[in-house]
């Protein structure tokens, strides 16, 4: 059986390591934090195999953070280690506001301005790529994407609320706070505004993000993002390779 590799949806989050200086280059070390007990889970198909993560530092260039096994059901437990490089300070703009565009309905997003940081020395990096090898491939096998899966609701008036959790590393303590107006457009050409109001209040090693968007039929889209209590709660989906052409 063949498997196709794709990237991470993302808005997500989000991986870097700890720093007691200022500003660095991008790909510096620094010392780290690890954090233990990170739970998620793999939605479909429910099966033991291993997964890797990767993260980005805001060069455009995924690297292998961590590999670890998922149970039959696809849930995981394990120890998330600091990422060995960091991107440099100030780049804000590396966590996701808009996680998995596409299943939104949209293919790209424009958010002009910027938030405001109480460090802007701060280095981030986001987990926003993942891949699936079940239990008995075959060491051919290409891996299985995955993919941030958004967890739906109902609101009321036939509004649709959309709910991601993201991984996200920061190397000290530090908020971003701001309100993004953008513009997303679809592959149709035609566009939609959306209000993103962002709190970040981000602990020094790793967070989770929790980004919650709402539409209501072809009014404007609002979202809300902030940092989760805990380390619990990301979610992926299996991404089935294409059918030959």
């Amino acid at each position: 059986m063949k498997f196709s590799r794709l990237l991470l949806c993302s808005l997500l989050l989000w991986g870097l390591t700890a720093c007691g200086g200022g500003g660095s280059q991008t790909g510096n070390t620094a010392a780290g934090v690890a954090s233990s007990g990170v739970e998620g889970a793999v939605l479909y198909p429910p099966s033991t195999g291993t997964v890797t993560f990767e993260f980005d530092v805001g060069d455009q260039q995924l690297r292998p953070l961590v590999h670890f096994p998922v149970d039959q059901r696809g849930l995981y437990t394990i120890t998330l280690p600091a990422p060995p490089q960091l991107s440099a300070g100030g780049q804000v703009g590396l966590l996701p506001l808009l996680p998995a565009l596409d299943l939104l309905g949209f293919s790209r997003s424009q958010c002009p301005g910027g938030l405001k940081s109480s460090d802007p020395a701060a280095r981030f990096a986001v987990v926003n790529s993942a891949y699936f090898v079940p239990t008995g491939a075959t060491t051919a096998a290409t891996p299985a994407t995955l993919r941030l899966a958004g967890q739906a609701m109902a609101g009321q008036n036939a509004q649709t609320i959309n709910l991601w959790h993201q991984y996200a590393y920061a190397d000290r303590a530090v908020s971003l706070s701001g309100t993004q107006d953008c513009t997303l457009s679809r592959s149709d050409g035609s566009s939609q505004n959306a209000q993103i109001d962002v709190n970040y209040q981000l602990r020094q090693g790793w967070n989770v993000l929790s980004i919650q968007t709402v539409q209501d039929g072809t009014g404007p889209l609002t979202g809300r993002a902030t940092v989760a209590s805990g380390l619990g709660g990301v979610q992926w989906r299996y991404v089935p390779p294409s059918p030959p052409s």
